[in-house]
């Protein structure tokens, strides 16, 4: 696991990582801009809180699969969300 990294609107922290995926936790405060390139889906699990993952309504307990080579969307809000991609 590793330490808690600053990003814009939050904070990013690395959970796992193998061969194939990688884990992180994301806290959002505000709003977090992240980018589902060409390379990988973005799987997202909410932990808790409430507020919006790509203008969709998000709570506790919602998860959302955001298709390879979507390009950018936001989480804002109060959220924690756990995130799957391929490394």
């Amino acid at each position: 696991q590793g330490s808690p990294e600053k990003i814009e609107g939050g904070e990013k922290t690395l959970l796992r990582t193998c061969e194939y995926f990688d884990v992180h936790k994301i806290r959002v405060n505000d709003t977090v801009t992240l980018n589902a390139d060409e390379k990988s889906f973005h799987s997202l699990l909410v932990l808790d809180g409430e507020g919006k993952i790509g203008g969709i309504a998000a709570k506790k307990g919602d998860s959302f699969f955001v298709p390879a080579g979507f390009g950018e969307y936001t989480v804002s809000g109060s959220l924690e969300v756990i995130l799957s991609d391929i490394v």
